[in-house]
């Protein structure tokens, strides 16, 4: 079954929530980012009237309104990118690619600005103009800070739920990165022995395994509910019909917004022809 919606819907807002961890990803040394901020005429004058060559040739790159790749409005930027995944993470059931390109560039770009920034509030000629930007900069970086480690807790929430499922997953591991790995392989071993100790080490040996499969009871193991309904929007104009379990075909033309089980457009999600919304 599948659900159309009109084009102009808006996707869903949002709320926040913090997941204790212990893992360094999540440090609170994340430096600054710019996103959409631009200059004005008046920031442009009054950063000309530093004296220091070198530091005024940094400072001009603080916010570059010709940085196509970052605040282009055609194609999709990295700022653009990293929200689509977040959001395809969120909404997802499953765990899916992890994005490590896309998260270096952007941690890239924000130790460069953070130097930047720094430079700006630190020097004796900032002006009154400059001083301000900063803060709208820095206001903006906050949100993109959120996003980052949003999406980061996101993927180890549904690494500590499906801990041994994706053990016993190799297709699924190669989604992790290096570090959610190690993570994962770390709480299984305490996982495991939490229950040895808590329950198992009571119990006859024959009924120490997880993965026992009885026909008249649910699973242990916890997995993806890839059958979840999951509104998506399509955004390629060569975007393929969805095919349904009937034979019915529903096409997709950009822009559209449909309902539909997640099982049934797994395949276009990763091929990044469609997002979820």
């Amino acid at each position: 079954m599948a659900l159309s919606l009109s084009d102009d819907e808006s996707g869903p807002r949002l709320n926040r929530r913090p997941r204790p961890t212990d893992t360094s990803l999540f440090s609170s040394e994340l430096p600054s980012f710019d996103t959409n901020i631009r200059s004005n005429d008046s920031y442009a004058n009054a950063r000309g009237a530093v004296g220091e060559t070198s530091f005024r040739s940094e400072a001009n790159n603080f916010v570059d309104p010709e940085d196509e790749e970052l605040y282009g409005e055609g194609e999709e930027t990295k700022v653009r990118e990293l929200m689509r995944r977040w959001m395809d993470e969120r909404l997802s059931p499953d765990l899916l690619t992890w994005q490590g390109e896309l998260v270096s560039e952007i941690l890239e770009r924000l130790q460069s600005q953070n130097e930047i920034a720094t430079q700006l509030q630190g020097n004796a000629t900032t002006t009154e103009e400059e001083h301000f930007a900063v803060m709208l900069v820095q206001t903006e970086v906050e949100r993109i800070k959120f996003v980052l480690r949003s999406y980061l807790r996101c993927r180890l929430q549904k690494i500590e739920k499906f801990t041994p499922f994706i053990l016993a997953t190799p297709e699924v591991q190669r989604n992790l990165s290096e570090l959610e790995q190690n993570y994962v392989q770390r709480f299984g071993d305490l996982l495991g022995r939490h229950f040895m100790q808590s329950t198992l080490s009571n119990l006859p040996a024959h009924m120490h395994s997880l993965a026992d499969e009885n026909p008249n009871m649910p699973s242990m193991i916890t997995e993806p509910t890839r059958s979840m309904a999951v509104f998506f929007r399509v955004r390629e104009d060569d975007c393929p019909p969805l095919v349904l379990p009937d034979g019915k075909r529903i096409d997709l033309p950009k822009g559209s917004i449909h309902l539909a089980q997640y099982q049934y457009l797994e395949t276009l999600l990763r091929r990044e022809m469609v997002e979820l919304v």
